[in-house]
Order: structure tokens, then sequence, then C-alpha cells
């Protein structure tokens, strides 16, 4: 609705949102992320993450995560099914 104001919420300074946001990173890369999808393995390797098609597991490197947030929106709507955040 236009008009009425949206609540902005901050649970984390800057700092402890970047050491979570480096700790990803990190995870990501060098542990990688279980993914079921054929379809998304490819893609991801296309861009390229190092794929691992048989254990369905994508190392996703600190470049790949940057760019994508890069092209990310700028807002996110979240919903709950009782009530609208």
């Amino acid at each position: 609705m236009k008009g009425l104001a949206r609540p902005r919420i901050e649970v984390l300074d800057k700092d402890e949102f970047t050491e979570i946001h480096q700790a990803s990173l990190r995870v990501l890369s060098r542990v990688g992320v279980k993914i079921d999808n054929p379809e998304a393995l490819k893609i991801l390797a296309n861009v390229g993450a190092e794929v691992d098609y048989e254990r369905k597991i994508a190392k996703i490197s600190e470049h790949i995560v940057e760019e994508a947030l890069k092209r990310k929106r700028s807002t996110v709507s979240v919903y709950s099914s009782l009530i609208r955040i």
C-alpha cells in the first residue's frame, strides 16, 4: 500500500554482517552446497563454479557470489501465511 511507512529492521551491525558474509563465502567456496537440480548445477558450472555432478555439490567462488549480489533486487518482500510484514 502506498503511503504507509515500512519498518526497517536492523539486527546486526556492519561488522557483524561482514563477519557472517565472509564466513558464508568461505563455506560456499571450500565446502560447497548440495543442489539436487541438474539444471541449476549446469548454470553454476557455466558461470565458473566447481561442480561435482555425482555428489551434486557446487563450490561457488567469492567472485560468483559478488557478481550475483550486484544483480540482486534492492528490496525483498517477506510474507507470512498469517500476516504480511
